[in-house]
């Protein structure tokens, strides 16, 4: 499903206006806009396109804050929304959310998940100890 143009517009103006604040590490103030952009959406916000990016930038900003708790909601809701469980990026987010939880089973499986659809990409960009945690199972 899709936004009403007009909806779309306003969406894009306040998720534009959080990721600036994301590149001044103004977190909540990002946070912020971007839980006011989904408050514009109407009915199932899952079943929405853009509520996965919007989703999974509530949760980076967390990430980016230390506080993976909160962030890994984000990412769960993510998952639930319209091919989250197909992108590869929210899988490994939410793997290295469990991961910094204390969750290594946890992170483990979205890990081999990440792994399975886009290979060592996103494990290359981020801290080795990522890869560590399932490089016994992709060496088998």
């Amino acid at each position: 499903m899709t936004l009403e143009e007009e909806i779309y517009n306003k969406v894009e103006k306040l998720c534009n206006e959080a990721d600036k604040h994301v590149l001044i590490c103004e977190f909540d103030q990002a946070i912020e806009k971007y839980n006011e952009a989904l408050e514009l959406f109407q009915g199932d916000i899952e079943e929405y396109e853009e509520s996965i990016m919007i989703y999974a930038a509530i949760g980076d900003a967390y990430c980016l804050a230390g506080e993976y708790k909160r962030a890994r909601n984000y990412f769960y809701n993510a998952l639930d929304c319209s091919n989250g469980i197909a992108n590869p990026y929210i899988l490994f987010r939410l793997g290295e959310c469990l991961y910094e939880c204390d969750e290594k089973y946890k992170a483990q499986e979205y890990f081999i998940r990440t792994y399975m659809m886009d290979g060592l990409n996103l494990f290359e960009k981020n801290d080795k100890k990522y890869l560590d945690l399932i490089k016994l199972m992709i060496d088998k």
